[in-house]
């Protein structure tokens, strides 16, 4: 519908015609374009016919009493997120006409897009209503009500104290705690027993974005009392209700972070473990936190200690931790429990285990799992960043040799271009993100 197109194929003398059946918001709507074809084709009696027979076909469902059923309908793209219908669209309509009630019923957007991403666990929050899926249809998770608290950080924080493992002293802000003016009171900050720059973060992400406001960020690291004061009043001022998390900053550039991706069967147990040494995050406000570069490496301890966690809680499903190395008492400070993989989870993949043969061995073909548990022990590296980026921003040499190393012996990988994905178009466009990267960095990473 590009009039630049349109307009060129005509300078050549092709004639040409716009067909707009995706702007039709009914389903019958866009089904009655068939007449379109039909009188193209110089069949307009088939076409009628047909439309009639369908049309029909959908008043008899009409007709029916209404199931009540609550229906989700989406896909998760590439970026990690899911892509849902807005409450206008012909598919949120489809649902209505056959008695269903769409989940996301009152979502909208200010853009002419019939669709709309939202984030893996507002998706959750909303698509848990919908009634339960088919006999045939199995979900490797756990439940969502220990979903829901595994994501919460002050009690993903009081499992590691229950369980040994380290975390950044914290300090949780509550809506309770808030004045009259709706700001925090001094005698509340001055509870707050480390020092700035300290970290702060919302503790229900999901609730988070659905009220934004100007500066708002994924994380903050905040410099002084009056930035601390500023976040705070601006949080609560937007609707948000839930609590915010303050934490001690662990010293370090991003080489000091690591990421742990583990799977566990439908009993609790885990059966396999990968860790990553990150060497590059995003720093854009909305990106902050998200993976460019990792190089997988293997700390047994460290894992031993997360794995007792996981067959504590009994978790199904895989798991992603967020980790960085306390070069002040040579501890691994844990900061967040992600129930699901993350969206750099190709690193999980390029080391060697295809993280959709376990759910189809366990589910699907009741295979015992052979060796009963792994981790990874080899090195690779995964990046989605020019190698440019990694050599002006890894400070450290010895791991900016080994990104090449691991580069020249074929054990690298961008899952942005992967055999079989080359679409033209798509080629370019991921090229244009790719190295939008050298301005991104220059930009914010500080």
């Amino acid at each position: 519908h590009s009039p630049e197109v349109k307009e060129k194929l005509e300078q050549l003398g092709i004639p040409v015609i716009v067909e707009r059946s995706s702007y039709e918001s009914h389903p019958l709507g866009r089904l009655e374009w068939i007449k379109f074809y039909g009188l193209l084709m110089n069949k307009e009696a088939e076409a009628s016919s047909y439309f009639a027979k369908q049309e029909e076909q959908v008043k008899q469902v009409i007709r029916q009493e209404p199931t009540g059923k609550s229906v989700v309908f989406f896909a998760i793209n590439g970026s990690g997120t899911v892509t849902v219908r807005k409450a206008g669209d012909y598919v949120a309509k489809m649902i209505a006409l056959a008695g269903g009630e769409y989940v996301f019923d009152t979502l909208t957007g200010e853009d002419a897009l019939s669709t709309m991403n939202i984030t893996m666990e507002s998706f959750y929050a909303q698509a848990k209503d919908a009634d339960e899926l088919a006999d045939n249809i199995v979900a490797p998770y756990a439940p969502y009500s220990m979903l829901e608290q595994c994501q919460k950080k002050e009690i993903f924080y009081e499992l590691c104290e229950k369980h040994g493992v380290p975390y950044p002293h914290t300090f949780t802000f509550t809506a309770q705690m808030l004045n009259a003016q709706g700001e925090a009171p001094a005698e509340v900050l001055d509870q707050i027993d480390f020092p700035y720059p300290m970290i702060l973060k919302p503790s229900d992400g999901i609730m988070w974005w659905q009220h934004e406001f100007e500066g708002q960020k994924k994380a903050y690291e905040i410099a002084d009392r009056a930035e601390l004061e500023q976040v705070i009043r601006d949080s609560y001022a937007s609707g948000y209700t839930d609590d915010l998390i303050l934490q001690d900053r662990v010293p370090g550039n991003d080489e000091y972070m690591r990421v742990l991706t583990s799977y566990s069967d439908c009993n609790g147990k885990v059966r396999m473990m990968c860790l990553g040494h990150v060497l590059l995050e995003e720093h854009q406000p909305h990106g902050v936190g998200n993976h460019a570069c990792i190089i997988t490496e293997p700390n047994d301890e460290l894992m031993g200690g997360v794995r007792k966690l996981l067959e504590d809680l009994n978790f199904v499903g895989y798991s992603n931790f967020d980790v960085k190395y306390d070069e002040r008492d040579g501890s691994f400070k844990f900061f967040d429990f992600n129930t699901r993989q993350g969206r750099s989870n190709y690193y999980v993949t390029n080391s060697g285990f295809n993280v959709a043969k376990y759910v189809v061995d366990e589910y699907v073909y009741n295979r015992p799992f052979e060796p009963e548990f792994v981790t990874a022990q080899d090195e690779a590296l995964w990046m989605v960043v020019p190698m440019g980026v990694v050599d002006k921003y890894v400070k450290d040499s010895e791991l900016r040799a080994k990104v090449h190393r691991l580069a020249k012996e074929g054990k690298g990988a961008d899952p942005s271009f992967m055999k079989g994905d080359f679409v033209f178009n798509r080629w370019l466009r991921m090229w244009h993100t790719k190295l939008r990267h050298f301005k991104l960095f220059k930009t914010y990473y500080k």
